[in-house]
């Protein structure tokens, strides 16, 4: 009799589990993803739709197009409850039973406080991608200009300076130089500011890391304000510990939280996020497991924090499949080993930065490399 896997949520490791369980055992295992939308939101990609345009399915990867000739079974429902005790997902049209369950329910952006009615934008969303790039195009195409009716500078913020306000305010510093030339004006007439409150730009990477970041962002024309944190935004008025600042619009940066929308019942949850052992099993529930943004690795019952990046999702959803297999096949599990992984970074429409195991490039070499990457990782 065939086990049936249940992989709630078909993200980067959620899906990547399910190909894998299939490609290593799917003759004996009965797949089944569950995804309250019919698309993987293709995140990474989204500072690069700033300056260019990309094919719909690079951004929104159908994911039964994807999954097809597999025979696993994707059900676009809303997931409601796990009832461990039942081992069931519950979702909107009844309960699945499961004899595994792998839990990829993803993290949303965090957002600064603010008050009512502020052009705020956030990065994991194409809506507000788009709504930023028309609230761009229409700020700077107001204004009479001339000698009589100078046209007004328009100033934008990027709050958060790791590595996804680093990708967006490239992306929007050329996206701004595009449309001032455009409506031939000096690119001074839009500014970009990138405020971090930490004492360097992309500091969870290394040293020569950020020097090569901030020396490309700032060959760039973007301003850096660092040690400055932002406590509270209200219409155009920034307020942080270095004082007030001004800025038309705001892109919120400032990372990721763990805002579960699922019941998870008897599964221990914290407020960041579901912790697992050192297995990617959830304590107490060797049968369920964990992967992506949503899992806290407790190896030993300390937590190692482990960065928020598709490709950690990746290395977990092949020990998590590897370890789904093995228990089948009466084998203990292996544990799961970080490992040293590239790192790739968009500075710009043409330029990126690769990093791995102490070598360091920047160009449009890497730049290729990161893109081909964003659109060809699965």
């Amino acid at each position: 009799m065939r086990k049936r896997v249940v992989v709630l949520g078909c993200g980067f490791g959620g899906l990547k589990t399910l190909l894998t369980l299939h490609r290593k055992g799917g003759r004996h295992l009965e797949l089944v993803g569950i995804n309250k939308r019919p698309f993987l939101y293709n995140y990474p990609i989204l500072p690069r739709l700033l300056t260019r345009s990309l094919p719909e399915e690079a951004v929104l990867i159908p994911l039964q197009k994807r999954l097809q000739g597999t025979g696993i079974t994707l059900l676009v429902e809303n997931a409601l409850a796990v009832d461990a005790s039942r081992q069931a997902v519950i979702t909107t049209q009844g309960a699945i039973e499961y004899d595994y369950l792998v839990l990829a329910l993803g993290v949303k952006a965090k957002s600064v406080a603010r008050g009512e009615e502020t052009p705020l934008f956030f990065p994991k969303s194409l809506r507000h991608l788009y709504q930023l790039k028309t609230f761009i195009t229409k700020m700077l195409q107001q204004g009479g200009g001339g000698a009589s009716f100078p046209r007004p500078k328009l100033t934008l913020a990027v709050i958060g300076g790791g590595l996804t306000g680093v990708e967006f305010s490239a992306c929007l510093r050329a996206f701004l130089d595009q449309q001032t030339r455009a409506l031939r004006l000096p690119q001074e007439t839009a500014s970009l500011l990138l405020l971090e409150r930490k004492e360097r730009i992309a500091e969870e990477c290394p040293p020569e890391v950020s020097e090569a970041i901030t020396h490309s962002l700032l060959q760039q024309g973007i301003t850096l304000k660092l040690h400055t944190d932002v406590w509270w935004v209200e219409q155009q008025l920034l307020l942080s510990n270095q004082g007030s600042m001004q800025a038309d619009g705001i892109l919120c940066c400032i990372g990721t939280e763990w805002r579960p929308t699922v019941d998870l019942k008897e599964l221990e949850s914290t407020a960041q996020g579901i912790p697992v052992n050192r297995y990617l099993q959830v304590p107490q529930h060797p049968s369920v497991f964990a992967v992506g943004d949503n899992a806290v690795f407790r190896p030993h019952g300390v937590e190692i924090p482990l960065p928020r990046r598709a490709s950690v999702a990746f290395q977990q959803a092949k020990t998590v499949a590897e370890n789904i297999l093995r228990d089948i096949r009466g084998l203990p599990p292996h544990p799961y080993v970080p490992r040293p992984l590239p790192l790739a970074v968009t500075l710009g429409p043409h330029q990126g930065l690769i990093e791995y195991r102490g070598w360091l490039t920047v160009g449009r070499l890497a730049g290729k490399i990161k893109a081909y990457y964003e659109t060809c990782c699965l």
